[in-house]
């Protein structure tokens, strides 16, 4: 763009100013949304409900990851004995895990690195790896399945979230369920300006393109990974729990 601002063309600068503004107002939603996830995703009652069934399936783990971590919110709440990994490109959200280990004792790695980077994990670090809050369709047919694979002790769990807010109805409808989980906890009229971002954002740049749970499936199962479990969780999410079996 540096060039284009030293050539003499009108139409070049309206490009550039527009790219300009876009880049802009997607930076700022997205701070946004990870500033507000925490409390609007951490406040639902159902989201709670999918933490504490993604758990269970840690509970005899040494060591754990959370890939795209958003919040952190499923391993945070493991014991202080259990060692924890957080993959996330966003400064934002590493924050926000950071956080949550103030006064505690537990040994944690923040990795501020992008999912499309990730490379090849060291063979059979992690018996527990957890991706919280789904994944886009680029990413799933990218290699990070691939790398969870490598990175995965054998007869373990890799736990995946998927959002059911795909596409204009349903993520109203997952919206629609949010609201109605925050009003019934008490919590939505302390946090109704954050749901107004939430919402923008989810609808704007989430939505069209998150993963199904279908595509997930098929990703894992390419990758080697067996379908162990899958539980829906009202009109919100899915959970899906593959094994590496061997």
């Amino acid at each position: 763009w540096i060039i284009t601002l030293n050539i003499n063309s009108v139409n070049k600068r309206e490009f550039f100013f527009r790219d300009l503004e876009k880049m802009f107002k997607f930076s700022s939603s997205s701070k946004k949304f990870a500033a507000s996830f925490d409390s609007l995703i951490g406040g639902s009652q159902v989201y709670q409900e999918v933490v504490r069934k993604a758990r269970s399936g840690l509970r005899n783990a040494s060591r754990v990851l959370e890939v795209k971590a958003h919040g952190g919110l499923i391993t945070a709440g493991l014991p202080e004995s259990i060692q924890k990994a957080y993959v996330d490109h966003r400064e934002t959200f590493l924050r926000c895990i950071k956080e949550k280990f103030v006064g505690r004792r537990d040994k944690v790695r923040f990795i501020k690195q992008s999912i499309w980077s990730l490379g090849n994990m060291p063979s059979q670090r992690f018996d527990g790896i957890v991706i919280p809050f789904g994944l886009t369709k680029e990413e799933v047919e990218g290699r990070v399945f691939e790398s969870m694979f490598t990175g995965l002790a054998n007869n373990k769990l890799l736990t995946v979230v998927v959002p059911l807010a795909r596409g204009g109805d349903q993520a109203d409808r997952f919206l629609k369920m949010l609201h109605s989980d925050l009003l019934h906890g008490g919590s939505f009229d302390r946090l109704k300006f954050q749901f107004q971002g939430f919402a923008d954002y989810l609808r704007s740049y989430v939505s069209p393109h998150l993963a199904s749970v279908e595509s997930v499936t098929k990703a894992a199962e390419k990758a080697g990974f067996s379908i162990v479990s899958q539980e829906k969780f009202g009109q919100s999410y899915v959970l899906l729990q593959f094994g590496k079996l061997f």
